[in-house]
């Protein structure tokens, strides 16, 4: 017996380069920006604060403990051709797919408003960009 292989928890980066085209007018400039700390990691900067912490935490040295296909995102989060061989090499059928970086920010702004403009804005981009099909294929 075949079976199916679903990941229900795929997660992809949101396009965050030119967000603010997308967003009202009003609120385009509290689109949020990517930040540089002194160790070299990126950090998502929404609302004037950061929306993460370190990644991985110990300071420069602190990537050690993890392999580097967790340190660094595959090819697959962000071109929709690539997440289908991700997908292919590791027997995965089917994939749900969300928004990671915006996506998880998004309950802990203080701006309940910011926070729909943003997720209204971010989804269209993400259905077209995330797209492989022609327009009405499934």
């Amino acid at each position: 017996m075949a079976y199916l292989v679903v990941d229900a928890d795929g997660h992809c980066d949101e396009p965050e380069d030119g967000l603010a085209k997308w967003l009202p007018r009003e609120y385009a400039g509290r689109a949020p920006s990517r930040v540089t700390d002194a160790f070299g990691y990126t950090h998502l900067m929404v609302e004037g604060r950061l929306a993460s912490k370190r990644r991985w935490g110990g300071g420069p040295n602190g990537t050690a403990l993890y392999a580097e296909s967790v340190i660094k995102n595959r090819a697959g989060m962000r071109d929709p051709v690539q997440r289908l061989a991700d997908m292919d090499e590791e027997g995965i059928d089917v994939a749900i797919i969300f928004g990671t970086a915006i996506a998880l920010t998004v309950n802990g702004l203080a701006d309940r408003e910011l926070a729909a403009v943003l997720c209204h804005a971010v989804n269209p981009i993400m259905i077209r960009s995330r797209t492989t099909r022609g327009e009405g294929e499934a």
